[in-house]
């Protein structure tokens, strides 16, 4: 009977936690809130004494479980401080500058990205075993100027058209993490809003889950039967079935706050990431918050960007993180021109940044600086120019 009481405390715990995103307008808002919330829904159903699954349930709990309450808290406070932090943007769109570019150019530019999809995703684009391969920052900077590059907004691009087809067949191959939200900011930039309906959003979230679902299926080799996409994808929602690792790194962070030693190299390995060729930076150095954990608590990678902070500082460097993470995502927010190509490819790759780490944008914001860089000289040549 208590169980039952949970479990549907944590369903009406839903709605607090997704209601912000009734309160702004712009779709990329929402979706960026709807990110950052759900693995604080997830850790409040462990706060209740919701039975946990996977490797929170085989691995985690003998560490971590009496700091449950604490890393609820902590993951909670963060997410106000994010929504703090965004506050002002509630009523405010982001404005679409297409740049113009010759179709002969553009269609160089979608030749190029699907080349590199083989070398970034050999299995998946089905030229070998290897789940990940080269240049997958290299990938998303590509997806993102050819997303602000369309011809003509509002108008069928045939470019369009083979891009979005593309961005279906890697997402039903089984590598959704940028390119679900990839597809959905070529909508929004086709149609030259980032405003969204209420029926529209729902209606969006629903499409991108079951894509992502399929490919997941796919991915894992199981049948594609209505029965078993639907018990997939229910299970994926309310029993814990999506983001449990990374929520299992990020309590592996608060157990590592309480009971080693402080360290500050995760904190380095996010700044470095930004500084381009540093040895430091990144997700396979030593310096990775992954890799110090590995050697007290298995974990599969990943983890909740706020892990740094709380694995450095506590409830302190929790919430610092939500903050920062705010006015970055304002400031890109603000860009104008060619720049709103950083804020698109910081939205594609959301679900990498929050529940993956933030070292990931570091290289994407390096390859996009130099190609925005070609585009100037492009630019100032005569072949390229802004139409607002």
């Amino acid at each position: 009977m208590e169980l039952l009481s949970n479990n549907i405390f944590f369903s009406l715990l839903a709605l607090v936690f997704f209601y912000p995103i009734f309160l702004f307008n712009s779709a990329f808002i929402k979706v960026t809130i709807f990110i950052y919330a759900y693995p604080v829904w997830l850790l409040s159903g462990l706060w209740l004494g919701i039975p946990s699954t996977r490797i929170i349930e085989r691995v985690g709990m003998p560490y971590y479980s009496e700091y449950i309450d604490t890393g609820f808290i902590w993951a909670m406070v963060s997410y106000i401080a994010f929504l703090a932090a965004i506050s002002n943007l509630r009523k405010k769109e982001i404005s679409f500058d297409v740049l113009i570019i010759p179709p002969l150019f553009r269609l160089f530019l979608l030749g190029i990205f699907i080349l590199f999809l083989f070398l970034a995703y050999p299995s998946a684009m089905g030229v070998g075993t290897i789940r990940f391969g080269s240049f997958g920052s290299l990938v998303v900077s590509l997806l993102t100027l050819l997303i602000v590059t369309g011809k003509n907004r509002n108008k069928f691009d045939y470019l369009n058209l083979t891009l979005g087809f593309v961005l279906i067949f890697i997402i039903l191959r089984g590598e959704r993490v940028d390119f679900i939200l990839g597809l959905l900011t070529l909508y929004l930039v086709f149609k030259g809003t980032s405003y969204i309906s209420l029926k529209k959003m729902f209606l969006s979230f629903f499409v991108l889950l079951l894509l992502g679902t399929v490919g997941g299926a796919i991915r894992a080799g199981e049948s594609l039967s209505v029965e078993n996409i639907l018990t997939v994808l229910w299970y994926s929602v309310v029993n814990f079935g999506t983001a449990i690792d990374v929520v299992h790194v990020y309590m592996s962070a608060v157990w590592y706050f309480h009971e080693e030693p402080l360290t500050l190299k995760p904190v380095i390995n996010v700044i470095a990431s930004f500084i381009p060729l540093s040895s430091i930076g990144g997700v396979s150095s030593e310096y990775n918050i992954v890799w110090i954990l590995r050697e007290k608590i298995t974990n599969v990678g990943g983890g909740l960007f706020y892990s740094v902070g709380a694995m450095s500082f506590g409830l302190l460097g929790a919430a610092l993180s939500g903050y920062i993470y705010g006015m970055f995502f304002k400031f890109l927010f603000s860009l104008k021109g060619f720049y709103v190509s950083f804020f698109l490819a910081f939205f594609i790759m959301q679900f990498r940044l929050q529940w993956y780490g933030a070292t990931y944008f570091g290289k994407v914001f390096f390859v996009l600086f130099i190609l925005g860089s070609v585009f100037y000289v492009i630019r100032k040549a005569g072949f390229l120019k802004d139409k607002v």
